[in-house]
């Protein structure tokens, strides 16, 4: 018969080992916290992101991946960052395909999260990897998510970053895909504006729109893009 004092000594190190597994995940929850935050600044920031600030952000989520290995939020996070290193002022774009493979870890670990597909589809956009895998990833986000609003809106750039290579049947999905956003908040709507409007095709896909579902907010502007358009104003009798 076991002693009291054995299982007094049991006890204990299963009481030691959750207490070094909860503080090893905390560590990890909090250096991931600190590159999120630095994510969150740079979406506000006017001025161009240094690559300081982006080493940072990096060193950050390896120590919580190295804190909690296999994470997929962190794995996932680790992926974005090459995305981001495209707006990096002072560097050439890091190796896309390190960043890929941060996604193809979390997609492993949680193969049914639409926003770590579409973030896939839009680092593959930016590298110009238009293979089948980044249809697969653009299909899959919204098979998985199809209104997911962020795995909407990555998917919805990566598609119009892609919109030369694309065939007719896909350009209609990314058609779709922007006319699912103008059904969205204004916010929303204002962003896949911006997208559109950066590649020049803001006009074109405004005279294309088809969904009854878009905003009022939308329309307004699709009505105020196309009376400035010298593409569809008519031409002088």
């Amino acid at each position: 018969m076991l002693s009291r004092q054995f299982v007094q000594y049991v006890a204990i190190g299963v009481l030691v080992a959750l207490g070094l597994s909860s503080a090893s995940a905390m560590w990890g929850d909090l250096n991931g916290y600190q590159a999120k935050r630095l994510e969150l600044r740079w979406g506000r920031l006017d001025a161009p992101l240094t690559l300081a600030q982006w080493h940072s952000a990096r060193s950050y989520l390896e120590t919580a991946l190295a804190f909690s290995p296999g994470h997929p939020d962190y794995l996932q996070s680790m992926g974005r960052l090459y995305s981001w290193r495209f707006f990096v002022a002072d560097a050439e774009p890091a190796v896309s395909d390190t960043g890929l493979a941060f996604y193809q870890q979390a997609i492993a670990e949680r193969p049914y999260w639409p926003y770590a597909w579409s973030e896939l589809a839009l680092l593959k956009s930016q590298a110009g990897q238009f293979d089948e895998a980044f249809w697969q990833a653009m299909t899959v986000s919204q098979q998985y998510g199809p209104w997911d609003r962020r795995s909407v809106m990555s998917a919805l750039n990566a598609g119009l970053g892609a919109w030369p290579q694309l065939s007719w049947s896909q350009r209609g999905d990314v058609q779709a895909l922007f006319e699912k956003a103008l059904s969205f908040s204004v916010k929303f709507s204002r962003q896949a504006f911006a997208m559109a409007e950066q590649r020049g095709m803001e006009a074109a896909f405004c005279v294309s729109l088809q969904s009854n579902d878009i905003s009022q907010f939308a329309r307004r502007h699709c009505q105020q893009v196309l009376s400035k358009s010298v593409l569809f104003k008519k031409a002088p009798q």
